[in-house]
């Protein structure tokens, strides 16, 4: 849950005498607090999400004061401007160039009447950003008891069923990087951008999203969306994200937050992945037998990891990027980067002296099994 400056403005502008400016493609802004400020040396204690109200008291005849001030505030993150003007800022003061500015950078700019107390504007804003603080712990707490399994109380039901999650497809989006306090920012309104009702928070030490929609085919195109403006966002970052399978009651959702966990930790090279995308080998995800597993690749790659050991050679990699290349001796030494005769070499060794039946597709199946089931459990 979060308070968009969208519905911050509809709800109240009849109230306050608000009216939009400019940078209206800025109201999907999110609110984090509400700050008068008068002075652009006093934003050094901005964090970023602030809707700025100013009167322009201490502006005097500083000439451009508006614009470097406006300026300033962008640079800061702030998600809007209020000018409370009739006594200190005017409407001739909001020239051309700072209405252009302000749309150049999404960057709303609001005025609002000198008549318009600010008290009541300020303290109207802090309840309501209180009480989305509040709501937005009990909805945290209430999803973390069901992705641990806990039974929810009467109060935590009735919050996510107010919420929206109250009926539909549901599916969890969990997020492999650093959980600060931008990220967190930024993940909301990429979020809301999707139109689905949704709850982010960290679980587990790891960004997670609650997602909910009327039907299960969306809500994949959803999460890809929500990955491509991230990665946009924080182009530096390590992100790997997985979205779980979409399940049709909320209990259900510790399974589809288990498979989200699965798909992120096989993204690999990759930003993001889908869990239904991974065609068979959900079916290894789901093996839990740790025993079974290591049982099972020991007895498929055991000849290849045990000769490289004795030998310091390369036959593990080498088998596996035969079954990936399809036998192609020449794809596989532009892989590995060898000669064929050196990849030819090592197959002799794998068929003739450890036996592997490469031309028998099952074996050839078990073994690509094996591979991936190494892969993913990082044996």
């Amino acid at each position: 849950m979060a308070i968009f400056l969208r519905d911050l403005y509809y709800d109240t502008k009849r109230k306050y005498n608000l009216n939009l400016i400019s940078g209206g493609k800025g109201m999907e802004n999110i609110v984090s607090w509400v700050y008068i400020s008068e002075d652009i040396s006093t934003s050094t204690f901005l964090n970023g999400g602030e809707l700025i109200i100013t009167t322009g008291v201490t502006s005097g005849e500083r000439e451009d004061w508006l614009r470097a001030f406006i300026k300033e505030l962008i640079k800061r993150g702030t998600c809007g401007l209020i000018l409370n003007t009739g006594r200190y800022i005017f409407e001739e003061d909001i020239t051309d160039e700072i209405v252009r500015l302000c749309h150049r950078y999404s960057f709303p700019l609001f005025t609002m009447p000198w008549d318009t107390r600010i008290f009541d504007i300020t303290h109207d804003y802090y309840n309501r950003i209180f009480e989305d603080s509040r709501d937005d712990g009990n909805m945290t707490a209430a999803f973390q008891n069901i992705l641990m399994g806990n039974s929810l109380t009467d109060e935590q039901t009735d919050t996510i069923k107010g919420s929206g999650f109250n009926n539909g497809c549901y599916n969890v989006l969990s997020i492999d990087t650093e959980a600060t306090d931008e990220f967190m920012y930024i993940l909301q309104k990429v979020c809301n951008n999707t139109d689905l009702v949704f709850h982010a928070f960290v679980y587990d030490g790891n960004p997670t999203v609650i997602l909910r929609c009327p039907f299960s085919g969306s809500i994949a195109d959803k999460c890809s969306d929500i990955a491509e403006a991230l990665v946009a966002r924080f182009p530096d970052r390590s992100i790997h994200m997985g979205s779980g399978s979409p399940v049709l009651s909320l209990t259900e959702l510790p399974l589809s937050y288990r498979r989200a966990v699965s798909a992120r930790e096989f993204t690999a090279d990759n930003i993001y992945c889908d869990y239904n995308s991974l065609g068979f080998l959900r079916i290894l995800l789901e093996v839990n037998d740790a025993q079974l597993i290591h049982s099972f690749i020991a007895e498929q790659l055991g000849g290849v990891i045990e000769y490289d050991k004795n030998h310091h050679s390369a036959l593990t990699d080498t088998l596996y990027e035969y079954l990936k290349c399809s036998g192609s001796v020449q794809h596989i030494s532009e892989k590995m980067f060898c000669h064929r005769n050196t990849i030819n070499y090592r197959l002799r060794i794998i068929k003739e002296e450890l036996e592997y039946d490469l031309s028998n597709a099952e074996v050839r199946f078990q073994l690509m099994a094996a591979y991936k089931l190494r892969e993913i459990r990082k044996v």
